[in-house]
C-alpha cells in the first residue's frame, strides 16, 4: 500500500480472504494486529508506504489481542476551585 499524497490517508483495505495471518513490515519487522472479520484500518503517512508479509506463524503484538475479563475505566474528573462536594455525590465520586 502507498500513499501519493502530502497528507495523512485512512484507508480500509478489505482483508477478510486472509482473516487469521498477521502483518509483518518487511522494512522494519514489525508485527500488526492480526487480520480479522471487520475491514484493515490503517492510516499511511504522507508520499509513504508498507509493505507486509502476511503471516500464518508471527504473533500479534499483545496489546492487539482482547484480553478476559474487566478492563480497568479509568476517569478523569476537573474540578474547579472552591468547589464543595458533600453528602451522596461525595461519597459517589469517593
Amino acid at each position: 500500500m502507498a500513499s501519493v499524497s502530502r497528507t495523512a490517508q485512512a484507508v480500509e483495505p478489505d482483508l477478510n480472504e486472509f482473516e487469521g495471518r498477521t502483518p509483518v513490515e518487511l522494512i522494519g519487522g514489525t508485527t500488526f494486529p492480526r487480520i480479522g472479520q471487520l475491514s484493515y484500518m490503517l492510516t499511511l503517512p504522507p508520499f509513504g508506504f508498507y509493505w507486509f508479509q502476511l503471516s500464518t506463524e508471527a504473533e500479534a503484538p499483545p496489546w492487539s489481542i482482547a484480553q478476559a475479563g474487566p478492563g480497568l475505566e479509568l476517569l478523569t474528573f476537573v474540578v474547579r476551585e472552591g468547589l464543595v462536594l458533600e453528602g451522596a455525590v461525595r461519597l459517589s465520586l469517593e
